[in-house]
């Protein structure tokens, strides 16, 4: 009883987290730059890194690493692209340890790596 009792009256529960995880995302979308980890924006959150991962798993259907890395990667496309910023200088602007680092995940979100953005896009 007391299940379909929450099933018909709505869950509070639902509500709060569903409005905690907008507030992440939106935390996420205009503060990405500064963020590089899962903890890093859970602090920021004021939430546990693994609820912040439930939480995105459970709304988005994804986790909250991947919304962070597909909004870094591209910012990164755009720089690349649009500014001409060489790769090395892009892994910078993004606090990489090295090129080679950033590259790895770039080609994780993208499948082609960034040296190689270019020349596909161009044969568009």
């Amino acid at each position: 009883m007391k299940i379909d009792q929450r099933r018909l009256t709505g869950s509070g529960d639902l509500t709060d987290a569903y409005k905690t995880f907008e507030e992440a995302r939106s935390l996420i979308a205009s503060r990405f730059l500064e963020f590089r980890t899962v903890e890093e924006v859970a602090a920021a959150a004021g939430v546990s890194s693994v609820y912040l991962s439930r939480l995105f798993k459970r709304f988005s259907g994804s986790g909250a690493y991947r919304f962070l890395l597909r909004l870094r990667m591209n910012y990164a496309a755009e720089l690349l692209l649009e500014h001409q910023l060489k790769v090395r200088a892009v892994a910078a602007k993004l606090d990489y340890a090295d090129a080679f680092q950033f590259s790895r995940a770039f080609k994780r979100v993208y499948g082609v790596p960034p040296s190689k953005l270019r020349a596909v896009s161009q044969s568009d």
